[in-house]
């Protein structure tokens, strides 16, 4: 009796134990998860070109994507620090710098202008722009308007040239989202008709684009370097592994970082903010640092 007694209390400690480590491990993740969300992780690519001429040799271009209307003044803090840190040459802005299920124009407008205080800006739409615009023509109209008073230079399919004194050229393209004609095209189609749009100069061209799936078509156009968005790094990771992304599911093999096709290399940024779930897990939110250099 006694031995069934001395086992009954052993595996009631052996399952309070359990039940603390539980608690402890639950908690200690909860904080992690909610001081991961507030991290900016800043994330260095350098690229190099025989493309890029000797005057260009070190400039700076600072990545920032899916902004969501983030309305947390200690990320944005630690933007604005990053930034004050780098000076960059230009910024670029690829896509969902509103969020259309509950648009802030304002939180995105000002954070918009705030950057336009440290240099050059250029914006592509993202999906949750062209969302809106379908939702309220108007109202994205108005957005579209106040976003350009800021001083940002906004690329609907077009190209703005950067020249160097030693006649070096950076080609700056910009196509709108495909979600705009997905509905009459699928987007693969709607990708390679506005890349179509574009010509190449006779230089080093980049492309902002929101999808990183994409990036065969981008390939294909001949695009030396493309920054995009849109995945959000998978917003859930395990085990280094993004779990879903917008249009490419479950699993997504476009999540974060640099990626290679050809000749052509992707630079693709998990973004600020987030979409459905309010939520990141181990996807801290992500800016990239590009330096380019001539090889």
């Amino acid at each position: 009796m006694n031995k069934i007694k001395n086992i009954y209390t052993n595996n009631k400690r052996l399952i309070a134990r359990v039940i603390a480590i539980l608690v402890v491990f639950s908690f200690a993740l909860g904080l992690f998860t909610v001081y991961d969300n507030f991290r900016l992780d800043v994330e260095y690519i350098p690229v190099s070109s025989s493309k890029i001429s000797g005057d260009f040799n070190g400039f700076k271009i600072v990545h920032v994507s899916d902004f969501h209307s983030r309305a947390s003044t200690l990320v944005q803090k630690q933007i604005f620090q990053a930034l004050e840190d780098e000076q960059p040459d230009i910024i670029v802005l690829t896509g969902d710098l509103i969020d259309s299920r509950s648009v802030d124009i304002s939180t995105a407008i000002e954070f918009a202008e705030r950057l336009t205080d440290f240099t050059d800006v250029y914006f592509v739409c993202g999906n949750h722009e062209s969302n809106y615009l379908i939702a309220d023509q108007w109202g994205y109209m108005d957005f579209m308007e106040q976003l350009r008073a800021t001083g940002v230079k906004v690329l609907t399919n077009e190209t703005e040239v950067l020249f160097a004194n030693d006649g070096g050229r950076i080609y700056i393209h910009g196509i709108d989202d495909p979600y705009l004609i997905k509905d009459r095209v699928d987007i693969k189609k709607a990708t390679e008709y506005m890349c179509a749009s574009l010509t190449l100069g006779d230089g080093f061209n980049i492309l902002l684009a929101h999808h990183p799936e994409q990036l065969d078509v981008y390939s294909d156009y001949g695009f030396d370097v493309v920054y995009s968005g849109h995945a959000h790094g998978g917003q859930i990771t395990l085990f280094g592994l993004g779990i879903y992304a917008p249009d490419q599911k479950k699993f997504p093999e476009y999540t974060s970082g640099k990626y290679v096709m050809d000749n052509t290399t992707l630079i693709l940024s998990r973004g600020i903010g987030y979409s459905l779930a309010p939520i990141r897990f181990f996807c801290s939110p992500h800016i990239i640092v590009t330096e380019l250099s001539s090889k």
